[in-house]
């Protein structure tokens, strides 16, 4: 950035990333203090138990570098697909496919239903709903470019092919991922109407709704996830 724009704008640009990662840093470490003190009963000590799951991928990125993190995290991503498509299968299933969602959502409220149920239906009335999809594949592509921990993973591509078509297949598969957690909380709506803490929702789909062995993967696929996010960013 400083090389095209000036050393203004490397500037600009560290203090932007620096507020936006620490972000993501503490909705992840958040997630996982959720999710851990449901399964182990250890109350705020889980904090613990993410303050050493952080210093550890501290650690092998500190030592290993970005070679590190790239092979680490491509092994990650496999457990983290795995975790997100099962939990989202077992919740499916329970809550009835399409079929059952919709009548679960109407039941509460067909104002519900048709907020949630509908592409676009939260935005400006009249726009169509090709035109949000169209739009959200934009952002997505445009994340896998100027997020700072991918796009340094990019900059060590061998050649402009490599990076070209590792763009495509991360936002495809950002893409994918994120329409699973979305529709997550779609379900999850439809299955605790009253639920007041909606921050309560994602423990709730994993103790309620798998068997032990998916929640051994989804377990594993939360923690790739912490340890992605943490080595990336660290």
């Amino acid at each position: 950035l400083e090389y095209r724009f000036g050393p203004m704008t490397r500037l600009i640009s560290v203090f932007i990333q620096i507020q936006y990662r620490t972000n993501v840093l503490a909705n992840v470490a958040y997630s996982l203090y959720l999710v851990f003190s449901l399964l182990t009963g250890w109350g705020t000590a889980t904090w613990w138990l993410v303050a050493f799951i952080a210093a550890v991928a501290a650690a092998y990125t500190a030592s290993g570098g970005l070679k590190s993190v790239a092979l680490t995290d491509c092994l990650q991503s496999v457990v983290m697909l795995a975790a997100a498509f099962s939990l989202w299968w077992a919740v499916w299933s329970d809550v009835g496919g399409w079929t059952g969602l919709e009548k679960r959502l109407s039941e509460q409220s067909p104002e519900i239903a048709e907020r949630m149920l509908h592409v676009g239906a939260q935005v400006t009335e009249g726009v169509p709903g090709g035109l949000v999809v169209i739009g959200w594949i934009i952002a997505l592509t445009a994340y896998c470019v100027v997020n700072h921990s991918q796009s340094m993973r990019m900059l060590a591509a061998r050649s402009e092919w490599d990076v070209k078509m590792a763009a495509v297949v991360a936002a495809a598969v950002t893409a994918l991922v994120m329409w699973f957690n979305v529709t997550l909380g779609i379900m999850g709506r439809a299955l605790y109407p009253g639920l007041t803490d909606s921050d309560s929702v994602f423990p709730l789909l994993i103790e309620n709704h798998l068997s032990e062995g998916l929640l051994a993967v989804v377990v594993a696929g939360l923690l790739a996830g912490g340890i992605s996010t943490f080595d990336s960013i660290g």
